[in-house]
């Protein structure tokens, strides 16, 4: 029988295996933003921010996120669980999207870093407006940091 060598086990792989397993498993459970938060911008929450590549898109459409962490933390996310929110009566609502299949991977980006991720739009998706939640989880010693949202400014689905 072979030794189990605890020291592989250290406080930083078990921070990264949680935020792995949150961001898989919360995608589609972003709170609605405060009313008060700025329409056109994209949200900065807590040093991360996250931009679509287009203002436009058709259903079924590739979209591609870039994300710039400019926290001071590392941060682990994944662009497929993102999630959608249409614009509807004044506020926002989530879309849901039952079909949509992801794997569990987490990507990591040190403090200043910035990266592009790819998603798609659903193919039977309503014309409106739109913006993308993407949630990520900050690796800080702080234990309170824990899972955040990031919100990209709005843009237009056109049939």
């Amino acid at each position: 029988m072979q030794p189990i060598d605890y020291q592989v086990f250290t406080v930083t792989n078990i921070i990264q295996f949680l935020g792995w397993a949150a961001i898989g498993t919360v995608a589609a459970c972003a709170p609605a933003p405060p009313a008060d938060a700025p329409p056109h911008s994209p949200t900065l929450e807590d040093g991360v921010q996250v931009v679509t590549d287009r203002p436009s898109y058709r259903p079924g459409d590739p979209l591609t996120l870039t994300v710039h962490n400019g926290s001071a933390d590392r941060i682990a996310f994944n662009p497929c669980t993102r999630s959608l929110e249409r614009e509807q009566a004044g506020g926002w609502r989530a879309v849901t999207e039952p079909q949509r299949i992801c794997t569990m991977e987490a990507w990591i980006l040190a403090p200043g870093e910035r990266r592009d991720g790819p998603t798609e739009l659903p193919a039977d998706l309503a014309p409106g407006r739109y913006r993308v939640v993407l949630a990520f989880t900050l690796e800080s010693a702080n234990p309170s940091a824990g899972r955040r949202d990031a919100r990209t400014a709005p843009f237009a689905v056109a049939r």
